[in-house]
């Protein structure tokens, strides 16, 4: 069963050198829970979630350099990007301003 996990607080090594886009590509798995090479469909699927998560502009960011709600919103569509058949979010809200914590609640039935 694929699993997405957006963790309340994301502690990792912010000097480490990945982009926004290559973080939500990360999500991305094949059937053997190997990384899969990112073709033009995968790259289309990052820029429509980074879109949605108001991230576009981020895109070649390096993820150290963001606020906390700025990588929480990176890390949901991270979450998301595999098409998972279970999310878990542990306190997605936290770190999101209210406009964008108010558009994440509406799409939850439509991930369901």
């Amino acid at each position: 069963i694929r699993i997405g996990y957006l963790p309340q607080i994301n502690n990792f090594d912010k000097q480490f050198p990945i982009t926004v886009q290559d973080v939500v590509l990360s999500g991305l798995t094949g059937d053997k829970g190997k990384m899969l090479w990112p073709g033009k469909q995968q790259k289309k699927q990052v820029a429509e979630l980074l879109d949605f998560a108001g991230m576009t502009h981020h895109r070649t960011r390096p993820i150290g350099e963001l606020s906390g709600g700025q990588m929480q919103r990176v890390f949901l569509c991270r979450a998301i990007i595999g098409e998972p058949k279970l999310l878990i979010l542990d306190e997605p809200g936290t770190y999101m301003d209210k406009n964008f914590e108010t558009d994440l609640y509406k799409l939850l039935p439509e991930l369901n």
